[in-house]
């Protein structure tokens, strides 16, 4: 399969490929190197910003009343699906599972990330590199977690990988291109519920290795964070159980932190 690409769906604008090939050289007036395709970092603090960006239009939003299917009622009310099965997404639908990933908050507009498509019999080979990954890491695995390892890919029909691709030509520290990257994760699992679709996040025990770096042309740096899961669910109506913000939250007030309390005024 060729790289993810976004392509515009019925009613939206142009799009923006998501990337290239990890062997696609950039255009020659580029001075950057040929295996990283993505665009230049943003310029210096203070320095002048391009015209496209310093005249391009911000949409402005009235806040209004949530109703019970508003988008933070979806966020509220999420829930991780299981038993995924066919079909899984569309290739419209795909689209903007991955356009949705790149709105995702990205100091610098580095896009540092990438995201590779895995369908169908590519399954296989994903499976594969799981378990050849699992090996080399703890070779002693017996050859029924190699086998549950290979299986993985197989819980769903269709599934994006995450893969955080920070850039080292800035000086926007790491760690921010790293929460950015992630945070895409979460972006194309709210999509795919706002699009009817089941979706989960997963991972493995190993995530690191030379068969995910042969199979997925992974950079040097670059770093698999998990696969979201696609495909169809069991409509799941139970409420999500609140959770006890006072466990998590502190206050800072003029007189020290002190614990939250949601009911104060």
């Amino acid at each position: 399969m060729g790289p993810a690409t976004s392509a515009s769906p019925p009613g939206l604008p142009p799009a923006t490929p998501l990337h290239t090939s990890p062997f696609a050289a950039p255009p020659a007036s580029s001075p950057r190197s040929p295996a990283d395709p993505r665009p230049p970092a943003s310029p210096a603090p203070g320095a002048p910003r391009s015209p496209a960006l310093a005249t391009r239009p911000r949409p402005r939003y009235q806040a209004q009343a949530m109703s019970a299917s508003s988008p933070l009622d979806a966020i509220l009310q999420r829930r991780s699906a299981a038993g995924l099965r066919a079909p899984g997404p569309t290739r419209e639908q795909l689209a903007l599972l991955l356009r949705a990933a790149t709105t995702v908050p990205d100091h610098g507009m580095l896009q540092p990330y990438r995201f590779v498509i895995v369908e169908g019999e590519a399954r296989t080979v994903f499976g594969a590199a799981i378990a050849d990954a699992a090996r080399e890491a703890r070779p002693e695995l017996s050859t029924g977690l190699l086998d549950k390892a290979r299986r993985k890919p197989f819980a769903a029909p269709a599934l994006i990988v995450l893969i955080a691709a920070p850039r080292t030509d800035t000086t926007i520290p790491e760690w921010e291109q790293l929460a950015s990257a992630a945070c895409t994760g979460y972006a194309i699992v709210l999509a795919a519920d706002a699009l009817g679709l089941g979706a989960v996040w997963k991972s493995a025990a190993v995530v690191e290795g030379a068969a995910f770096r042969e199979t997925l042309a992974m950079r040097p740096g670059e770093r698999l964070l998990g696969w979201i899961l696609l495909g169809q669910a069991e409509p799941d109506d139970r409420p999500r159980p609140a959770v006890d913000l006072r466990g998590l939250v502190g206050e800072l007030t003029p007189d020290g932190l002190r614990p939250y309390d949601p009911q104060a005024q």
